[in-house]
């Protein structure tokens, strides 16, 4: 009679298998995914499309800078192919076929200065970045420099634009728009470490719940089975009613910690709060130490006790000396969580963590 009630249980607790460990960063798509980031993301392409922009404007509106239909043909094959230098840039790749592009974008420009003449010098800065962008170092800065000198001497001694302005302003915007490059693509590197740390919280989080279900709900299950079986092998009536009265409250106390788990699961403890905060002051060369009162403040899941912990974490990492801490968790008189980060070297510098 008990095999069958063994087989389901087996099968129930399968499907708990654990988790693998997040071992990677997300891969976000830097211009989909929203907030500051993806703001950034999106104006450092429009910065890379505008000095462009503004010389093919100038040369079609002022005749004397060159012809204005060679520099709009010019800009429309150059700009896609420097974008794609960008674009890769941001998330801190190099595409496939990165010298042939360069290439291609170095021939464009060439010969849209030639159609065009002085008024579209400035646009090299474009090829300046994305030499920078692809070429691998320590070849990179030598040849943005070149780029920046063929300016000076493509400009020569031009009367709408001098060579020592021009080979200036190339490096200038050459400057400026790698800079904006390179800041975004170590803005979304930051973002791609907090997710994976992020992750795996939640993946320990799990793991965790997962024990801790197998624990309960595993020898609930052999005491549910074992009940059964006997109040089925039972020939009085008065003892199999009392196995199956206890197997109805034994099921009922064990779903309700089931629920109980489930719902601290679907809300941030404090435990999750803290291994977080652990990962990032680990992944800033701090060795940090937690000290609980009790364990039980672990599990809190309210707002101001997850945010106590957030908000000491924060301090920590605000102090450049900082080597080693140790993070005190506990309550105060009025039953507030109170997490205090202190020095390891014995310093009286404490960092208030209560909200």
């Amino acid at each position: 009679m008990p095999e069958a009630p063994a087989r389901r249980q087996q099968a129930i607790l399968s499907d708990c298998e654990p988790l693998p460990a997040a071992e990677h960063v997300s891969n976000v798509n830097v211009f989909t995914a929203g907030g500051l980031g993806g703001v950034a993301a999106a104006a450092a392409l429009a910065l890379n499309v505008l000095p462009a922009a503004v010389d093919m404007f100038r040369v079609i509106a002022f005749p004397a800078y060159g012809n204005g239909l060679a520099a709009l043909v010019a800009t429309a094959c150059a700009v896609p192919l420097h974008l794609r230098h960008v674009i890769y840039g941001l998330r801190g790749e190099r595409p496939a076929g990165a010298m042939w592009t360069l290439a291609a974008l170095a021939l464009v420009n060439a010969a849209g200065v030639a159609a065009v003449g002085v008024g579209l010098v400035p646009s090299l800065a474009l090829l300046a970045v994305s030499v920078l962008l692809v070429v691998r170092r320590p070849w990179a800065v030598p040849l943005a420099a070149a780029v920046v000198l063929s300016a000076w001497a493509l400009a020569g001694s031009s009367p709408t634009l001098s060579g020592p302005y021009a080979a200036i302003t190339v490096a200038w915007r050459s400057v400026t728009l790698f800079v904006v490059v390179w800041l975004v693509a170590a803005l979304w590197q930051l973002e791609g470490a907090r997710r994976e740390l992020r992750d795996r919280v939640v993946v320990r989080e799990r793991l965790r719940i997962q024990t801790e279900l197998r624990r309960t709900v595993g020898s609930a299950f052999e005491d549910i089975i074992s009940r059964a079986g006997r109040a089925a092998a039972t020939t009085q009536r008065d003892a199999a009613r009392m196995e199956l009265q206890g197997v109805v409250d034994l099921s009922r106390q064990t779903l309700a910690h089931a629920r109980l788990l489930v719902a601290g699961y679907r809300e941030t403890s404090v435990r999750a709060e803290l291994e977080a905060a652990v990962a990032l002051l680990e992944a800033a060369g701090v060795e940090p130490r937690i000290r609980v009162a009790d364990e039980r403040e672990l599990e809190a899941t309210d707002a101001r006790s997850r945010a106590a912990v957030r908000l000491a974490a924060a301090k920590a990492l605000r102090e450049d000396s900082l080597a080693r801490c140790f993070i005190d968790v506990s309550r105060d008189a009025d039953g507030e969580l109170r997490v205090l980060v202190s020095s390891g070297n014995g310093s009286a510098t404490h960092y208030q963590g209560s909200p």
